[in-house]
């Protein structure tokens, strides 16, 4: 529980020094998971196909969490461990996709913008 506490402060201070996304600020390169959230937004609207552009395993989530509780009540330990290792293979072959897509404008790598390069930048101006 104290864990969930300090990742919901850390969110809530991210938001108020506004950084959408940690990964992408500290390495320059998005998540594998870049674009779900605006995914969510767009099928809460009711817009599927923006929502399978922002990302196109929104989907795979609500069935993810539900195949897992449902095995999870099967006390099934190795076909959990499956199913985990089986939807990261899908969501890391479809980021690397993303990702070698010039393409896509949601996945971008680019070291510019990652706070190591900002920090090598504001050290080079100091001397």
């Amino acid at each position: 529980m104290p864990y969930a506490i300090a990742l919901c402060v850390l969110a809530v201070l991210f938001v108020v020094i506004k950084i959408p996304c940690p990964i992408k600020y500290i390495t320059g390169v998005s998540c594998a998971g870049c674009g779900m959230t605006r995914a969510y937004i767009s099928l809460f609207k009711l817009d599927i196909k923006s929502a399978f552009e922002f990302h196109p395993l929104w989907w795979l989530v609500p069935v993810a969490i539900a195949l897992y509780l449902v095995t999870g009540r099967l006390n099934k330990k190795r076909l959990r461990a499956v199913l985990v290792a089986v939807i990261a293979a899908v969501f890391l072959a479809v980021y690397a996709v993303r990702l070698l897509d010039g393409d896509c404008e949601v996945v971008s790598f680019d070291l510019t913008e990652s706070i190591f390069y900002r920090a090598y930048l504001g050290l080079k101006n100091l001397f």
